[in-house]
């Protein structure tokens, strides 16, 4: 097992794309603070983009890059890390050299588990190094404290958490059909089009206000936004903590069970 995940990790290190995702996703935050830089040297009035940089609007503006890209990269890279063996032809010899199916499973899971949380540390620590370096331009307090960076550790296990059940999803939708691209595309459509959908639905009864609250777009959003959002309490956010893990868990059990019946030869 342990074996198991030192390959994967190697092969990721080597993969150009999990650090292409990665490198987007900071550019992404560098680009917002930036530019929220030069609005506060280019207007009469800078309060509004220098109340932005600081740290203490990281949550409702500095990490928006990080909340919206790192769940699209996250689905892309659990997507492709099971459907590219697919369509590598791949699956076999892995299977092969793997002491069981579910050990190659947990190796992959495990892997996707790390890369959430690194694509979130690269994220928010790009977003934090924006609000220090940004408020030293524009000769403002960041407002960094050691409070402050609890803050920021809490965000980061926030995102990381928050990215594992449409992870699951897509990995489990890539082990079902074969494809990285089924995972990719069903799953991100998913993430944009629920709350939308259930809005169509709320239309005709409000039953559907309620029962989406146990979807995933509700409760990946209220973990994710959790700090930045006055509306969610405490109580919400282990709510919708408890709801991601039971998506996570059913997601993966399905993987596995799949899996470990499928006959690889003919795929």
């Amino acid at each position: 097992m342990i074996n198991l995940l030192k390959s994967e990790l190697f092969r990721v290190r080597k993969r150009p794309q999990a650090w292409i995702m990665i490198l987007i996703v900071v550019l992404f935050q560098v680009a917002l603070y930036a530019g929220l830089i030069i609005a506060s040297f280019v207007r009469e009035d800078p309060s509004g983009p220098n109340r932005n940089i600081q740290l203490d609007r990281l949550w409702e503006t500095g990490l928006i890059p990080t909340q919206i890209l790192s769940g699209i990269m996250l689905i892309v890279f659990a997507s492709s890390l099971m459907g590219n063996e697919f369509s590598w032809n791949t699956i076999r010899p892995l299977i092969a050299r793997a002491p069981n199916r579910v050990s190659l499973l947990t190796a992959k899971l495990l892997t996707i588990v790390l890369y959430a949380f690194a694509l979130a540390i690269a994220g928010v620590l790009s977003a934090v190094l924006g609000s220090v370096v940004g408020s030293a331009l524009v000769g403002i307090d960041s407002g960094l404290t050691g409070e402050r960076v609890v803050d920021i550790l809490a965000t980061i296990g926030r995102i990381g958490l928050g990215g594992l059940p449409y992870a699951a999803l897509a990995f489990m939708l890539a082990v079902l059909t074969r494809s990285n691209v089924a995972g990719i595309a069903i799953a991100i459509a998913l993430s944009f089009l629920e709350d939308v959908i259930f809005a169509l639905l709320g239309l005709l009864t409000d039953i559907f206000d309620d029962v989406r609250e146990y979807g995933l777009a509700y409760n990946v959003n209220t973990v994710v936004l959790y700090a930045g959002n006055s509306d969610y309490t405490s109580s919400d956010l282990w709510r919708s903590i408890a709801i991601c893990l039971v998506y996570t868990v059913i997601f993966t059990v399905i993987a596995f069970r799949v899996f470990t019946k499928r006959d690889v030869t003919t795929g």
